[in-house]
């Protein structure tokens, strides 16, 4: 399901970014385009392998332009952003998205905390995914202005499910180059013991605005 998913996405966005797509709303659009796509597209696989039946995947797609990222999500995969605030010396771990699961329910409830959940014996259920034939999706959707020195990590369950969120900031922060701390994640997941998908992607805003004191306020 994660591979048809990759190669819908693909085939769509070239085509897709030959349009016009200035404003906010028609980026967003586009994106929660291609995660159905993506959905029907693993639903007409299943109908034509009947031994691929109840197969399906979580998804993050997005598009960084002008300044910001625009991030589309279904399921329990993640966007994180690391940064330094203006004026402070230790960085921070923001997450970007929201889980479409059972424990982060309970978070936004205020029953569990974030690491409560992270190790919650139903972590693994979630309440939307591509492929399930009784409920279409329902993308959420996220846009964040971005900043030089940010760095971005999309991840699956895999990731955000072994390690804490103090042990990702230490990781993806503490580390010189962007490539040196892709390195330290996998090597820091595969000797947690990787039981799942540990797909990432890692990367730096190395052009834009500089954070200033009023960058970290919350948007509207």
């Amino acid at each position: 399901a994660s591979a048809i998913t990759l190669d819908s996405v693909s085939a769509f966005f070239p085509q897709a970014l030959e349009q016009k797509v200035d404003e906010e709303e028609d980026i967003i659009r586009l994106l929660k385009r291609s995660v159905r796509l993506s959905h029907d597209a693993i639903i007409d696989y299943a109908d034509h392998h009947p031994e691929s039946q109840g197969m399906g995947t979580t998804v993050v797609t997005g598009i960084i332009r002008q300044g910001r990222v625009y991030v589309v999500w279904v399921g329990d995969s993640r966007v994180y952003r690391v940064y330094q605030p203006k004026g402070e010396n230790k960085s921070k771990i923001e997450m970007l998205t929201r889980d479409h699961s059972m424990v982060w329910d309970l978070v936004e409830q205020g029953k569990l905390s974030v690491e409560e959940a992270r190790v919650h014996p139903h972590s693994n259920i979630i309440t939307q995914s591509l492929g399930e034939i009784t409920h279409q999706p329902k993308p959420d959707y996220r846009i964040v202005k971005l900043y030089r020195g940010d760095r971005i990590l999309v991840c699956t369950d895999g990731i955000h499910g072994k390690i804490s969120e103090p042990q990702l900031l230490k990781v993806v922060a503490g580390v010189g180059t962007i490539s040196d701390a892709a390195e330290k994640l996998t090597q820091t997941i595969l000797q947690a013991g990787a039981e799942d998908n540990l797909s990432f992607v890692l990367l730096e805003v190395k052009e834009g605005e500089e954070r200033n004191i009023n960058s970290d306020k919350p948007e509207h």
